[in-house]
């Protein structure tokens, strides 16, 4: 044998040694497992399958009628949660949104891990594994994994739940955005900061704000400021858009009426330019300060609003207000929600309804001809109250969140409104007197702790009462009360 057969020979056999070995080697990526796992891809029910680890399992889907979403696994006899790649073919007749899977598929969006869409199809495109609109205009949905993102240049809206209960931890968003739709970003529990572009013209219901479920409105955020620039052009805020927001500024351009529910914040300021609005140390007023919108969201140990004021909004969910000092001269009061040690009225305290339309009896609000009761002090330490016998109305929220455990209400109370003895936890009993024609709303006796209710046979209800941790027993006329 000479040397070029021997060469020859050697030449086969490491040509084969490579080829042995390659057929052996595993992923190379940086996402890959050891060598006792499995990180390939292969055919299964239709599927594309990666196994990540022990528990996990990326699939590719195609998202069309009739095709399945499951959260949990088979595969070879072993189980595995699912993650899914959502293939948008070219021909669907899919209306996609952020609720869409869950609603049609039964696919939890925390399993979405990204999206990609078939080239030529008329109404979505993917960009980077989140889902656009054909011509990314509209941004739809983000992947839960996210955790920064900037939004392309071309975006003019964020769809509703676009970003709701993301890892989102910063966000950059462009000039030339002009609308975030409801919900977008609520739910966000590592987002702290985002910038509004001047562009911006709208925030939808809770856009930066709480989130809604079956039963409840949950107010759980991470977002500490929102900032909207000086030469903003908003001009629409939805309920608690900017709920979370510990300053929120007011450009000029911002006029809708009653925007006293879309933030609760512990300071507001007002553009000088705005011909609706104004503020004083962090107040907002209307331009003449003859309404009062909003009051800070902070302490007060007395807070006296002022004499200008003839008509009060909402003194809504507050840190608290050991007193709160009226002018004698106020017309209306919508609605008070936050919780007081003490109502006071400047002046004198005489109860005449040709002279205010409001007064205050022991620290209690009430109506200047004191058949309407108000508003109890939240925050008094007092642990027994006996309603005046000439009051027929008690009127929305009166004695929310009020501790005292022991309440008599009069014979000759005609009306409770919705919310009237809410979280009243220390109370375990409330006697409605037989003289109460009807109850209105669903949350009167709304309680964290257990009670029981004694109500008359002929009270008209105006909806069905909750009734968790509330039992309710009827009386008729021969019926005690008080005592068991």
């Amino acid at each position: 044998m000479n040397i070029k057969q021997v060469c020859n020979i050697l030449l086969v056999s490491l040509f084969a040694w490579n080829i042995l070995s390659c057929s052996s080697c595993g992923n190379t990526d940086t996402n890959s497992k050891s060598s006792t796992q499995i990180d390939i891809e292969k055919q299964q029910n239709d599927s594309v399958v990666r196994f990540i680890d022990d528990n996990k399992v990326l699939l590719r889907k195609v998202l069309m009628p009739g095709v399945s979403f499951d959260s949990d696994v088979e595969i070879n006899g072993k189980s595995y949660y699912a993650f899914y790649v959502i293939i948008i073919p070219k021909e669907t007749d899919v209306v996609f949104s952020s609720c869409c899977c869950e609603h049609e598929y039964g696919l939890d969006r925390f399993a979405i891990d990204s999206f990609a869409v078939e080239p030529g199809n008329p109404r979505y495109s993917s960009v980077d594994g989140v889902l656009f609109s054909a011509d990314t205009s509209l941004l739809i949905l983000v992947p839960h994994r996210r955790k920064s993102y900037k939004v392309p240049t071309s975006t003019k809206k964020i769809e509703e739940y676009a970003f709701q209960f993301s890892n989102i931890e910063e966000i950059e968003l462009p000039e030339g955005l002009e609308i975030i739709g409801d919900e977008a970003f609520s739910g966000c529990h590592k987002l702290k900061h985002v910038k509004l572009p001047s562009t911006v013209k709208e925030l939808g219901e809770d856009a930066f704000g709480c989130y809604r479920t079956r039963y409840e409105c949950v107010c759980d955020n991470s977002i500490e400021d929102v900032e909207i620039p000086k030469n903003s052009k908003l001009e629409k805020l939805g309920d608690r858009a900017l709920y979370f927001a510990k300053h929120v500024y007011i450009p000029k351009y911002l006029t809708q009426k009653n925007i006293s529910d879309c933030f609760n914040s512990p300071y507001v300021e007002v553009d000088a330019e705005n011909p609706v609005y104004c503020s004083e140390n962090g107040i907002l007023f209307s331009k003449d300060k003859g309404i009062l919108y909003c009051i800070p969201n902070r302490h007060y140990d007395e807070l006296v609003i002022s004499s200008s004021v003839k008509k009060i909004e909402d003194i809504g969910w507050l840190e608290g207000i050991d007193k709160l000092v009226f002018n004698d001269h106020i017309e209306e009061i919508k609605k008070i929600t936050t919780h007081v040690g003490e109502f006071i009225i400047r002046k004198d305290e005489i109860c005449d309804s040709d002279h205010s339309k409001y007064c205050v009896v022991d620290g209690v609000l009430f109506s200047a001809d004191t058949t309407m009761l108000i508003a109890f002090p939240a925050l008094s330490k007092r642990d027994r109250y006996i309603v005046p016998k000439q009051v027929k109305v008690i009127g929305e929220g009166a004695f929310r969140d009020a501790k005292i455990s022991s309440l008599v209400l009069p014979d000759g109370l005609k009306i409770i409104q919705d919310d009237a003895f809410a979280y009243c936890d220390n109370l375990k009993r409330i006697d409605i007197p037989l003289t109460v024609e009807r109850i209105e709303g669903k949350y009167c006796f709304l309680s964290d702790s257990s009670k029981k209710v004694f109500i008359p046979q002929n009270i008209i209800f105006t909806e069905e009462l909750e009734a968790e941790n509330v039992e309710f027993i009827e009386l008729n006329d021969e019926a005690e009360s008080m005592d068991e």
